[in-house]
This record gives structure tokens, C-alpha cells and sequence, in this order.
């Protein structure tokens, strides 16, 4: 069984969810792929989204066999409900340290799309749709760099940066920073910033527009 947990930093007092629901039949398996928390203006409401696969117990070969499934824990009412009619060909969510970003009323997962193309994921929070947005083309290579989503101005914004391979060169694997200037516009990516690389395994946030904090390899 999987717990989660509301944790409080300001107030340093949490609240332990109830269990999901939503058995996963016998001879099958769970993994949670992403996981989001925000609020919902229309309900007034905080909510917590669960995204997950069920598969089959070993061997399970094909990743695309698996089912998708998302579910819903409302504050208000202390319950899980599973939502219906999950588009099976959802992009699937890119895997990294504190990935997740709330901004304007949905949260935002970095996704592999078709192609292996990396894309931008994002649950609406009021109308708990699901909806993408099209990175850069020269920043959505799925083999090779690192990737990480922040906010920044008020804006969503993009990080690439190297990944941890020792043999990374320093001329050539630079971090770039994108920002899109118009929400939800393609066409207003922006590359604000080109730095020296980091060796850093995500980045978590940008406090105050001007200070990005980090975690290193080594946890720090």
C-alpha cells in the first residue's frame, strides 16, 4: 500500500491521505508516475491528482500495454475517486525530482510525448482536464540533457541542462533557460539565459525572480 502525505512547512503539521479506493486486481502491479497538489478556485478546494499505471506482474515488456489510470483526492470531503474515460495514449510523465509545478490553477509535469519528443504536461485543476504545450524544438530531445520546470516572472519556464555523466563537455553542455513570455503561445518561448553547466541532479525553484535553487548530486 501507498501513503501519501500533506506536509505544512510553515505550520510544520501534515495530514496522512486514506488509502485509494481503487483496488489493483491480483497478478498486477502499480506505479505512481506523477503526483500533484494545488487549488481549485471553482470548488475552493485543495486537491491532490495521483497519476499511475497498473501492468501486469513479470515479465511486462511493453511499455505502452499498461493502463493508465488518475485519480482525485478532494480536501473537502477526505475522499479518493478514480476519473473516468483517461485517454490511454496520454503522454507519459518524465521522471525527475521535484518535477511538478502549480501555476494558474493547474499542475504542470514534464511528458514524453509521441516520437520521444519531450513535451509539457498539465491538469487543470477546476475542469480536471488534461492538456499539453509544445516545448522548443531545439529543447525537446529526449535522449541526453536534463530537463526541469520552475516558475520564473510569473511565467512558466523551462530548464535544460546536462545530465550527470561525468564526460560532459563544458564548451557544448551548456544549461539554457526558456521562459514562454504568453501562456500557453508556442510561439513565445524565450531563451533568456545560457550559463555555465551545473552538475546538479534538478533543479527545485527560483525564489524572488533572481535566486535558483538546486540539488546537488550528492543530495545537498
Amino acid at each position: 500500500m501507498i501513503n501519501t502525505i500533506l506536509f505544512n512547512p510553515a505550520t510544520r503539521k501534515y495530514r496522512l491521505l486514506p488509502p485509494c479506493p481503487s483496488d489493483v486486481p491480483q497478478g498486477f502491479r502499480c506505479s505512481i508516475d506523477g503526483v500533484g497538489f494545488g487549488f481549485d478556485s471553482i470548488a475552493n478546494d485543495y486537491k491532490v491528482v495521483r497519476i499511475s499505471k497498473v501492468y501486469n506482474d513479470p515479465p511486462y515488456r511493453d511499455p505502452y500495454s499498461r493502463e493508465q489510470k488518475v485519480e482525485v483526492y478532494d480536501m473537502s470531503t477526505d475522499f479518493w475517486r478514480e476519473l473516468e474515460n483517461i485517454d490511454q495514449d496520454m503522454p507519459r510523465i518524465y521522471w525527475a525530482p521535484c518535477s511538478m509545478v502549480f501555476y494558474k490553477s493547474a499542475c504542470y509535469w514534464l511528458a514524453i510525448g509521441s516520437k520521444d519528443k519531450m513535451i509539457i504536461l498539465y491538469f487543470d485543476m477546476g475542469t480536471e482536464i488534461f492538456n499539453t504545450i509544445n516545448m522548443p524544438d531545439t529543447c525537446n530531445s529526449y535522449n541526453g540533457p536534463h530537463y526541469g520546470l520552475v516558475v520564473l516572472r510569473d511565467c512558466i519556464t523551462m530548464l535544460r541542462y546536462p545530465n550527470s555523466n561525468p564526460e560532459y563537455d563544458p564548451a557544448q553542455d551548456l544549461m539554457q533557460i526558456w521562459i514562454m513570455k504568453e501562456y500557453g503561445l508556442y510561439d513565445s518561448w524565450m531563451k533568456i539565459y545560457t550559463v555555465r553547466p551545473l552538475l546538479i541532479e534538478s533543479p527545485l525553484l527560483i525564489w524572488k525572480d533572481y535566486l535558483m535553487l538546486c540539488e546537488s548530486r550528492e543530495g545537498s
